[in-house]
């Protein structure tokens, strides 16, 4: 995978259902003032989507905790798959389009260790 830098989270309030991923049980449980140092280095599955919009098609990339917490990523991108760290907990997934108004659905790929050969160009955020 490859690690993409220099991102933001920022709170999201709106109601995008997003694709729920079950969680990965061989990961610590997630405790909130520890969650930057577990997805640095102890979340090792990774699930990989790919928007189901046109190529080119800006979006913008979130999720929504098990607690109910969502965020939104502060740029868009532009990548036919992407893919996110999963923690022991259950979360979900979700696009929308370049000014937030509408959710693009998710195709779930697979979910795979963050060394797979096959997705050593696939944008890790």
């Amino acid at each position: 995978m490859r690690q993409v830098s220099g991102i933001n989270w920022r709170p999201y309030h709106g109601g995008a259902r997003g694709t729920k991923v079950p969680g990965d049980p061989n990961a610590p449980a997630t405790r909130r003032w520890l969650v930057w140092l577990l997805r640095r280095f102890f979340w090792k599955k990774v699930v990989v989507f790919a928007p189901q919009a046109s190529p080119h098609t800006a979006y913008r990339i979130g999720f929504r905790t098990a607690w109910g917490d969502a965020f939104v990523l502060d740029r868009m991108s532009t990548d036919a798959q992407f893919a996110m760290r999963l923690g022991q907990e259950d979360c979900t997934f979700f696009a929308l389009s370049r000014h937030g108004e509408t959710e693009i659905p998710l195709h779930g790929v697979a979910i795979t260790r963050l060394d797979d050969p096959h997705y050593k160009d696939t944008p890790l955020y």
